[in-house]
């Protein structure tokens, strides 16, 4: 799985496409930032400049205008049993994200089991 790490730090880069190429070398790599086993990321509806990168801990972490924040948007590390293939696995933002708050986190909690929460956005950051 290519969104997956081995090593307890990974460094998660951009693609940007060349101008006018069309092939594999069309793309070249801009390193965005250092995380502790990034496993997905992606754009909340109505955000385009703030990129959500989901860490196997158990944390989500976001970069606005390629900036980190100092906090981490979601932080259940006490909830997540992380480890091999376990941990924070994936997130999802509803289709109405940006009036609702509402987001999706699945992950393996403490009894080893599979769960997904649905979570509601903080009305301040």
């Amino acid at each position: 799985n290519a969104r997956r790490f081995s090593s307890s730090l990974g460094l998660l880069c951009a693609c940007t496409m060349l101008a006018g190429a069309r092939d594999a070398n069309a793309y070249r790599a801009v390193p965005i930032g250092t995380f502790s086993n990034p496993i997905d990321m992606r754009v909340a509806p109505g955000q385009p400049n703030s990129l959500y990168v989901a860490e196997q801990p158990g944390k989500i972490v976001v970069l606005v205008n390629e900036r980190r924040r100092s906090r981490p948007f979601l932080d259940i590390e006490a909830l997540v049993q992380y480890g091999g293939e376990e941990g924070l696995l994936s997130f999802a933002f509803a289709p109405d994200y940006a009036t609702s708050g509402r987001f999706y986190v699945l992950y393996v909690n403490n009894s080893g089991n599979v769960q997904i929460d649905e979570f509601l956005r903080a009305t301040t950051s």
